[in-house]
């Protein structure tokens, strides 16, 4: 009888873990989370801009093939609405309400206009309540205003 309580004594012993070894992993796990997450904000805001500055880009090529192709002035605008960035492409001589995008979107909230970086003027939005905008003249050529080393960047 001895010898059946000693086994079953030996196997009951050796299986599982023991509360220090579970704490061991679970502050390295912690250590290393750490050491990764700053690294991976980074990575995500960086990739939040560049889809934000790709799809404001995209905008600006649509009024430009709609102004060579229609031969019309057309504007993109960007503006600030409920702490979201939008944009919209539209006609300048319109009387059609522009249709607004958010910028990326289901991140708008998070992108701002780098206004210390850019040539982007507020005054000359005609056909739009927009805050900064871009006119392409009817053979996709920018509005003279709009002429500089750059037209801006998005930030995060």
């Amino acid at each position: 009888m001895s010898r059946r309580l000693k086994s079953h004594a030996c196997s009951t012993g050796s299986a599982g873990f023991t509360i220090i070894e579970l704490l061991v992993v679970i502050i390295i796990a912690g250590v290393l989370a750490s050491i990764a997450a700053p690294g991976w904000l980074s990575f995500m805001d960086s990739k939040r801009a560049n889809a934000a500055q790709e799809q404001a880009l995209q905008a600006m090529r649509k009024a430009q093939s709609q102004a060579i192709k229609k031969k019309q002035v057309w504007e993109v605008g960007f503006r600030e609405e409920d702490e979201r960035l939008q944009w919209s492409a539209h006609r300048v001589e319109s009387s059609t309400r522009a249709t607004w995008i958010d910028l990326p979107q289901g991140e708008a909230d998070r992108i701002k206009i780098d206004t210390a970086n850019s040539n982007l003027d507020k005054s000359p939005c005609e056909a739009s309540d927009a805050e900064y905008c871009v006119q392409f003249q009817s053979r996709g050529e920018l509005e003279e205003t709009w002429r500089g080393p750059y037209l801006g960047g998005a930030t995060d």
